[in-house]
């Protein structure tokens, strides 16, 4: 999947007008000095523990964090749209999840069956109370060169969609895990599901 820019900074202070050109590498305004171009580099990509989302929802930005992360969290919406939002949050991976997550994705991409599901619970939410949990998806999938596992369903409680990537591997000991999620009200999810999947399948790993 192709890198898209995100919009430059406010703080960058370059206009994209008639008066804008590139040249040498570097941006020329007519009426300022040149300015080195700045493009985006893997650090500054949105990353916790070390995995980061190559692009975001065009115009998406940081918003407040509406779950209890201990901080550690980081939240992206619409301008002015709290229906729905991209979550990020890294956290330690409890010793009863360790082996059977490890034992998961070191399988064939796959769909979960019930053992494995029932392996995870607690760690997927409210899986086996389809009264509050329509599971639809449950499933392994290699993105950005690692298998990850993919959860989706509905909460009827709240009236969200939800679409989880939980990653966790050798190369951080199965001792922590980070997942990232869409979370949205039915019209929400029919107006940004597509391009809030494509950034939450952007995934690099920083490690």
């Amino acid at each position: 999947m192709d890198y898209q820019e995100p919009p430059v900074s406010n703080s960058v202070h370059i206009r994209y007008s008639s008066d804008f050109r590139q040249a040498s590498g570097r941006y020329l305004l007519a009426a300022n000095k040149p300015e080195a171009a700045k493009k985006k580099s893997a650090k500054d990509f949105p990353n916790v523990g070390g995995v980061a989302l190559k692009q975001l929802p065009n115009g998406w930005l940081p918003a407040e964090c509406k779950f209890n992360h201990n901080g550690t969290a980081k939240t992206f919406a619409p301008p002015n749209d709290d229906t729905c939002a991209i979550i990020m949050v890294y956290e330690s991976l409890r010793k009863r999840y360790r082996e059977p997550l490890e034992r998961l994705l070191k399988l064939p991409v796959h769909t979960l069956n019930e053992k494995e599901l029932g392996e995870l619970e607690g760690l997927i939410s409210y899986y086996k109370d389809d009264k509050q949990f329509r599971l639809t998806k449950a499933q392994t999938q290699d993105l950005g060169g690692k298998r990850v596992l993919l959860i989706e369903g509905f909460d009827t409680v709240i009236n969200r969609e939800f679409y989880f990537v939980y990653s966790s591997d050798a190369d951080v000991a199965f001792e922590t895990y980070t997942k990232i999620w869409f979370v949205a009200t039915p019209e929400a999810s029919a107006k940004y599901k597509k391009e809030a999947l494509t950034s939450i399948h952007s995934l690099k790993f920083m490690y």
